[in-house]
């Protein structure tokens, strides 16, 4: 049996692996990467088992050995380096966070167009977690609402005094 060439994707050892199911099924194996022939039997009757292993090294050795497996194994671990990984997503996570658009407290005149919208209250000075609810009615002087704690009424003149409210849940606010 001819001696197997490495791998030509990472340039790792590769060894003959026996299928756990049919008898003289072989493939050839990559031990780092885990690359491999797709196994077979050379004849479904007549091979023997060195026919069959021979067989599978000679479908790996087919194939294209790079000429300089170091630079090519360096070139692999380099892509699938998990430090290029992180940076990327961090690059992807800076790139998603400009797009966000700016959530602002909304003003007077964006909640009397809210009619039928969610919007975030944030009630100031008082220790109660920011809810989203559901404008159901913009009135001349206020808003009424409907969220999980029933039915409320938010009044124009109170505004930026008492409460506050956004388009999107104001980043800090903790879980709802």
């Amino acid at each position: 049996m001819n001696e197997l060439k490495p791998c030509p994707f990472c340039g790792g050892k590769a060894e003959i692996q026996q299928f756990a199911n049919p008898q003289n099924y072989y493939c050839v194996r990559c031990t780092d990467c885990g690359c491999s022939t797709d196994g077979y039997r050379r004849s479904k009757t007549e091979s023997t088992e060195a026919e069959n292993k021979a067989a599978n090294a000679a479908a790996w050795n087919r194939r294209t050995e790079p000429e300089n497996v170091e630079e090519v194994s360096r070139r692999y671990q380099a892509e699938c380096n998990y430090d290029h990984a992180v940076e990327d997503r961090d690059a992807l996570r800076a790139e998603l966070e400009q797009l966000k658009p700016e959530n602002k407290a909304l003003t007077v005149e964006q909640l009397r167009k809210m009619d039928g919208e969610p919007v975030w209250i944030v009630l100031l000075n008082i220790a109660k977690p920011v809810s989203c609810e559901i404008i159901t009615e913009v009135c001349k002087d206020g808003i009424r609402t409907v969220g999980a704690n029933g039915n409320d009424y938010a009044s124009f003149s109170l505004y930026e005094k008492t409460w506050l409210s956004y388009a999107h849940k104001p980043e800090g606010s903790g879980n709802l």
